[in-house]
């Protein structure tokens, strides 16, 4: 047994020392406190000062904080989250961190387009004096959406015509995978289907629906991987051109879809309305809003357009009567060449690389229709 003076010095010196330890910060190399999403690594922003993947409007965004001191978890902390908005607002909420250390704060994005964009998340916590953050950032919008229908100009009555169809996207990860991750149904299951669903409908001069049709189309599946830091900066400064942004700095996120499409004999002639949207499945959830177009209904045999078929157009096969296609200019020619020769590839009206005795029966047949 120590002396009883011993005693008393050990006593008074351990006192000392506790007091002059009390009073000074936790160094922060044995905290760790890392702010990220529901999203699994790397697209979660695990890391300090990293992103996360984006969310689309009505998402539900699972901020989790993890606060460790020396690779264990520290429960009962509380962890303060500022939320800023793309249009300014900023959000507080506090969030206690569980038995694992990790605080979770849930809440939904608004769906309204004045929150898309970049926001930024801060998380905070006092430990032992020493305040100790991480920060996170990622965008909000439409994960994938139509940004350009592109038809061909004229389309005929009862003929099939192409259509080109831009999607862009704003997530590195699949987006039906984000999909899988944020929404179930009722009962519990995926609303995604294994591909993107594009519906094209179109309707005619006179508001009448004319197509719909339905494109399982699939899209590159592999995630891009973009330094995910500078993507959101990049796209969070230019919000308002994010999708021209997309379409010329970023090519793996851009998809171009080339789909043939039936116009319906019935349909009346003039100016028509080509709209595209992008679903889960069907029924299911809209990615993104319709993206509309345009493109001409007219008569196949009305060949200068001017709403009749009459002695013009039956005039024009005439002259051309017996030409060949020449691969060279697409032309037709007659051999050897006519006063008339060049004659317009429209004129072929079934596209066999002959004008011949089908394109003077299908005159007879409409002449004197109009639209």
């Amino acid at each position: 047994m120590l002396p009883q003076n011993t005693r008393v010095f050990f006593l008074v010196t351990f006192g000392f020392l506790c007091a002059l330890t009390a009073d000074l910060p936790v160094e922060k190399t044995e905290i760790l406190v890392d702010l990220y999403t529901q999203y699994s690594s790397p697209f979660g922003g695990q890391g300090l000062h990293m992103s996360s993947d984006a969310f689309p409007p009505y998402g539900v965004v699972e901020l989790r904080t993890n606060v460790t001191w020396r690779g264990d978890g520290v429960s009962g902390k509380p962890v303060l989250y500022t939320i800023e908005s793309p249009n300014g607002e900023t959000y507080f909420a506090i969030s206690y961190t569980q038995a694992n250390g990790i605080a979770i704060l849930k809440y939904s994005i608004p769906d309204s387009e004045d929150y898309f964009g970049q926001w930024f998340v801060n998380a905070s916590v006092d430990f032992g004096g020493t305040t100790v953050c991480d920060t996170l950032r990622f965008l909000v919008g439409w994960l994938v959406e139509v940004v350009e229908i592109d038809p061909t100009p004229i389309a005929c009555k009862g003929e099939t015509t192409t259509l080109n169809v831009t999607l862009a996207r704003i997530c590195m990860q699949d987006p039906r995978a984000i999909m899988d991750v944020l929404i179930k149904d009722s009962s519990g299951n995926l609303v995604t289907d294994n591909d993107l669903l594009l519906l094209i409908a179109i309707v005619d001069e006179l508001n009448q629906p004319v197509l719909t049709s339905k494109l399982e189309m699939s899209i590159d599946s592999e995630p891009a991987f973009y330094d995910l830091n500078e993507f959101i900066t990049n796209i969070g400064e230019h919000w308002i051109d994010h999708v021209k942004v997309v379409l010329t700095q970023y090519s793996a996120l851009a998809h171009v879809v080339i789909g043939d499409i039936s116009i319906s004999p019935c349909s009346f002639s003039g100016r028509a309305v080509v709209c595209a949207s992008l679903f889960t499945n069907l029924p299911g959830i809209a990615y993104c809003p319709e993206c509309s177009g345009h493109l001409w209904i007219t008569l196949q045999t009305d060949l200068d357009r001017n709403g009749e078929v009459n002695i013009a157009d039956v005039t024009k096969v005439a002259q051309a009567f017996g030409t060949e296609c020449v691969e060279i200019d697409g032309m037709y020619w007659h051999y050897p060449p006519c006063k008339y020769c060049p004659h317009d590839p429209i004129l072929d009206l079934n596209n066999d690389g002959n004008i011949d005795i089908f394109e003077v029966v299908l005159l007879a047949q409409n002449f004197g229709k109009t639209w």
